[in-house]
């Protein structure tokens, strides 16, 4: 491997995955890319098995230790496979030569679905870009990389590969740090509705320019990330909250990437979670209250001071004697009683997750009509809501383990409603009703 890299400690993110794992809680998220010509799955996987020389954080299988899991270098072929008929269905690592991520193809879209514990979304797609260079290469397109693609001849920096919580983690007094955030809140809205068999998922995508969205934020005075979180919020609340018999607190979790704000570019975890929160106490919850309760908690999160709290509150809990010493089995015994108790009574309604701006060689363009982001849902959290842009199109996915539509079909229709332009895609019939 690269740099010599043998075994690496899972990051203090990725720490918890494992902890957690069973067949209906096993985090994976993912990215497909779709081309303008049809896959050709022999030049993909050669290119994929390329690609992992160049990524060693990547070219790993999960093991047990003592005290924790970690990484070992992975020698053997990755082998990709025909895509699925169900997003994201439970990964079996053994039966995958070991790798914890699956790389799939169908007629012209490539798919990427990976363990929490390998990577966060941005630093999949620095993998993602680097591959697309690679196979496109082979397939006879030599595309200017305008500097911001990973190449195969290139040292890996050691950053690449730290964890930067640790890096960044700055010792700080108990009584000063953030450990009632991390018990969540004590009445939580959770979303009902019939369940799909198995491991299926209903995901229904909708692709807009993203300049419609960017001028229906600014008109309500804020972001894009706070109009469309604000939004799907109020989407949940009119198509199900608002007919709570018990009040209970309407919770969205965001994701934020921590990688500006601390010169970091590490390919590993490195995001911190944002709580969005609104009591369903009343049937008259405006869209601009869900707007400005997530500006309120974006602007009071993203303080470098609070940042530094939740980075040292999550490294501490890490560092206890207590934990370091407990054997893997026991952490093992006592998350999972953790978990058990939160898929009973959850500690967040959904997930909002906004990777952003994907910053693509711009001769990318003529090869890609799409890119698409799904985050799990689980039977405790049926419905998660993801997006991403590329050059001019924003891609905003709803993926759900629940069977109807209704939050699906209120939030795109309001965007309809309201001036974007949307075109809808579905893994099911259901797209037909949404709009």
């Amino acid at each position: 491997m690269i740099n010599d890299v043998q075994w690496l400690r899972l990051d203090n993110s990725g720490k918890l995955f494992p902890m957690l794992k069973y067949k209906d809680n096993q985090n994976i998220f993912r990215i497909s890319v779709q081309l303008n010509e049809l896959i050709n799955p022999e030049i993909l996987e050669e290119s994929v098995n390329t690609t992992l020389n160049r990524f060693p954080s990547f070219k790993v299988s999960l093991r047990r230790g003592v005290f924790w899991y970690y990484f070992e270098n992975n020698p053997r072929r990755y082998n990709i496979v025909k895509e699925d008929d169900i997003i994201m269905r439970s990964m079996n690592m053994s039966s995958n030569n070991g790798f914890p991520f699956r790389i799939s193809y169908h007629e012209n879209r490539m798919n990427f679905e990976i363990y929490h514990c390998v990577a966060d979304g941005s630093g999949l797609l620095e993998f993602i870009k680097s591959l697309l260079i690679i196979y496109l290469a082979a397939l006879g397109h030599n595309i200017d990389t305008d500097g911001i693609v990973k190449m195969i001849d290139e040292p890996v920096d050691s950053k690449e590969y730290e964890d930067s919580f640790i890096t960044n983690y700055k010792k700080m007094r108990i009584r000063d740090m953030s450990i009632s955030k991390m018990t969540g809140m004590t009445s939580v809205y959770r979303v009902g509705g019939e369940t799909f068999n198995d491991d299926g998922k209903g995901v229904v995508t909708g692709t807009c320019p993203t300049k419609d969205v960017i001028t229906l934020a600014k008109s309500n005075g804020c972001t894009v990330t706070e109009y469309l979180c604000g939004l799907y919020m109020y989407s949940i609340y009119m198509a199900k909250g608002r007919h709570e018999t018990n009040p209970a607190n309407l919770v969205v979790f965001i994701p934020m990437n921590l990688r500006k704000i601390y010169n970091s570019v590490t390919l590993r975890n490195f995001s911190l979670f944002s709580r969005a929160t609104m009591p369903l106490n009343r049937q008259d919850i405006t869209l601009k209250e869900f707007i400005n309760s997530v500006k309120i908690v974006l602007k009071e999160e993203l303080e470098v001071s609070e940042i530094n709290k939740n980075i040292s509150t999550a490294v501490r809990a890490e560092k206890l004697i207590a934990m370091r010493v407990l054997p893997l089995f026991a952490k093992k015994m006592i998350f999972k009683i953790t978990n058990f108790s939160n898929g009973i009574k959850p500690t967040k309604t959904s997930t909002f997750s906004n990777i952003g701006y994907i910053n693509l060689p711009d001769g990318l363009r003529e090869h890609i009509s799409g890119i698409n982001f799904n985050i799990r849902t689980s039977k405790s959290i049926p419905i998660s809501m993801s997006m991403l842009s590329a050059f001019d199109k924003m891609s905003m996915s709803i993926t759900r383990t629940i069977v109807d539509t209704d939050i699906d079909q209120f939030y795109f229709s309001y965007l309809a409603n309201n001036g974007v332009d949307l075109t809808m895609t579905s893994n099911y019939w259901e797209v037909d009703h949404v709009l």
